[in-house]
């Protein structure tokens, strides 16, 4: 039988789980208490260090660093529930048509599929090829 500890090391899922909860937290704190408007210059204010009014001090421009640090947190929380409703859904159709039609269809949509994997590395290659130039020692 295991024990706790064991399943909490197996699953890296709960191993995160407090972070995530924490980051959640933090950038959701935006919402419940107001940041300073970070567009506001204050050249006045500039580099200034951390205070009560300014509780991670500022940046070149007089921002608030700690208003624009929750702003974007919120922001990216924001885009990540966003992208993966977006990938989840268009997954789970064509997945749907994939698996009920299958065929040449479902051979279309691997294609595109399998194609869209290889992007990623495909312009990492590109990019690496043109830095380092086309060489024999390079393929081996």
């Amino acid at each position: 039988m295991k024990t706790l500890q064991q399943k909490i090391n197996e699953n890296i899922l709960i191993r995160f789980l407090p972070l995530m909860v924490i980051l959640i937290a933090i950038t959701i704190f935006v919402l419940i208490f107001p940041v300073q408007n970070i567009l506001r210059v204050d050249i006045d204010n500039c580099f200034a260090h951390p205070s009560l009014e300014h509780l991670l001090g500022t940046d070149y421009l007089g921002r608030d660093v700690y208003s624009l640090l929750i702003t974007g947190g919120f922001r990216t929380i924001e885009v990540l529930v966003i992208s993966t409703a977006i990938s989840f859904s268009l997954g789970t159709f064509l997945g749907i048509i994939q698996g009920f039609y299958g065929g040449l269809l479902g051979n279309f949509i691997q294609a595109i599929t399998d194609f869209g994997l290889i992007i990623p590395s495909f312009i990492l290659a590109m990019v690496l090829s043109a830095i380092f130039g086309f060489s024999p020692v390079m393929a081996g």
